[in-house]
């Protein structure tokens, strides 16, 4: 904290500072206390502290933006296949996520949650977590050899990294 250069009218003078981000000299804020004149307004004996954050700035300095790299769209269809995985209920949707994206390598242009389901027939412990995963080439339309290889490696790494267990029927 430092102090403020000219403290706000509504704030004690001394006891006022600016809100600064690590070495930042811009100040993203300002605490203090409030005057006693604002305190009588507001029918407030007491001393009372008040603060100010610009969320906007401060938002901007811990995850500043990067730019986006622009991609083309691929001229060639889009194709959604779904899986339907029984888990432990503990397992993170981000980690079936992860594996099926990382599975599908290139081809994958998407994996999105259609449905988490827990009751009959599934044990107490248990889930069914539904997946629906887009694949797409740049280069090709891809034809069913290509479509089932990619399935059989989700299914194949979503087994080995997380222990679910592809629903049949």
């Amino acid at each position: 904290l430092q102090a403020l250069a000219e403290p706000d009218r509504c704030l004690v003078s001394g006891r006022a500072r600016s809100i600064h981000l690590g070495d930042d000299r811009r100040a993203i804020g300002v605490v203090g206390e409030l005057a006693p004149d604002i305190r009588t307004k507001a029918e407030c004996p007491e001393r009372v502290g008040w603060f100010e954050i610009d969320l906007d700035q401060l938002i901007a300095r811990i995850f500043p933006q990067r730019p986006i790299p622009f991609k083309a769209p691929s001229r060639f269809q889009r194709v959604e296949r779904e899986f339907t995985w029984i888990c432990i209920d503990d397992l993170p949707y981000e980690d079936l996520a992860n594996a099926t994206a990382s599975a599908a390598g290139d081809l994958c242009a998407g994996v999105s949650l259609i449905t988490i389901y827990r009751g009959a027939p599934y044990p107490l412990g248990k889930k069914a977590v539904s997946l629906r995963v887009a694949l797409q080439s740049d280069e090709r339309t891809l034809e069913d050899r290509d479509l089932n290889q990619a399935s059989e490696r989700i299914v194949a790494r979503v087994q080995a990294d997380t222990g679910a267990s592809l629903r049949t029927g």
